[in-house]
Parts: structure tokens; sequence; C-alpha cells
């Protein structure tokens, strides 16, 4: 009696295989756009939740809190590289410093420079001191920030913009890539 042996040849085994490898390399660049873009969501989402921790910290301790740029998450940065990391910090002064006795209060780490963009306008856009009712200081301009992935082609509805007014209102939205 003869038996059959069941299982694959060297051949059917290679064309498996290369199948497979070109199934991996179609899918592998939309993966990777995948990941840029997941990273820009959630930079946004991070930062509008460093705002309204902001705002609802200001009104709950009955002080000014500041969110501000930051590269040490030590002190606030002199400008509006937000892609580092930010932090909330209660201002009892209100002079937009961590001074002896004002405690941070929370600190995101930003995505970094190699992902992401954050770009910014507005009259003291590297900075939004929360006053205790709510309100920002100095309530004379809406400040605004633009965050795409580094690979945002022109024209594709992927940039974020957050915008924060002068009544402390947080609004969010999409746009097109520059």
């Amino acid at each position: 009696m003869k038996t059959r042996h069941t299982g694959f040849t060297l051949f059917e085994l290679m064309v498996g295989v290369a199948i497979m490898g070109i199934l991996v390399s179609l899918a592998v660049p939309s993966f990777q756009e995948f990941g840029r873009n997941t990273r820009t969501v959630s930079a946004q989402n991070d930062l509008v939740t460093a705002f309204n921790y902001g705002r609802s910290e200001a009104i709950r301790r009955s002080v000014p809190v500041t969110v501000c740029a930051t590269a040490n998450f030590t002190s606030c940065g002199s400008s509006a590289n937000w892609v580092q990391g930010w932090l909330a910090f209660q201002d009892t002064d209100a002079d937009n410093a961590i001074d002896v006795g004002e405690d941070i209060l929370q600190m995101w780490r930003g995505p970094g420079e190699e992902n992401v963009t954050i770009a910014v306008a507005g009259l003291g856009a590297q900075r939004v001191q929360f006053t205790p009712t709510g309100m920002v200081n100095p309530n004379t301009v809406t400040k605004t920030y633009l965050i795409h992935s580094n690979s945002c082609e022109t024209g594709a509805n992927l940039r974020r913009r957050i915008q924060v007014n002068v009544i402390g209102s947080i609004l969010s939205d999409r746009m097109n890539c520059p």
C-alpha cells in the first residue's frame, strides 16, 4: 500500500512568500501615513486637554493658571515652540513665570519636531493664561494653534486647528494642509 505525503513543495512555498511580500509592500506606506496622522490627532487632543485642564483648574482654584510651551519642563519657554511639550501651572501673581510657591499642575510631552509641526498665531501664543473666571488674559486676541504632520500633502484635509478665544472657549477643527 502506498502512503500519500501531504505538505508544501518548495515551489509552492516560494510563491506564497512572494505573494505575502507583495501584500506587505502595499500595506506599509498606508500604515506609515496612518501613524503620522495618529500623532497629529494625538498632539491636538493633548493640547486641547491641556487648555481645558488649565481653564477648569483656574476656575476651581480661583487663581490664574497658565498653560505654556516648554523645552525643559521646569519653566515656560520664551518662544512658541510647542512641539517639545507644554505644562500647566498655578500662576498666583499672573506674571506668566513659574515662581517659588507656584506649583506645576500637569506636564505633557509634545510630539517632537521630527513628527509634527505646531504653528502659532496671535499675540502671546507661547502661553495661555486663564483667569479665575475662566477667561483668557490678556483678552485682546484669539490664539490659534495649527498642527500637522511633517508629511502632510498640500490640499489634504489633515491639518488641525485649535483656537482659544478671549472668553476662554476652545474650538477645534480640521483644515487643508499648507
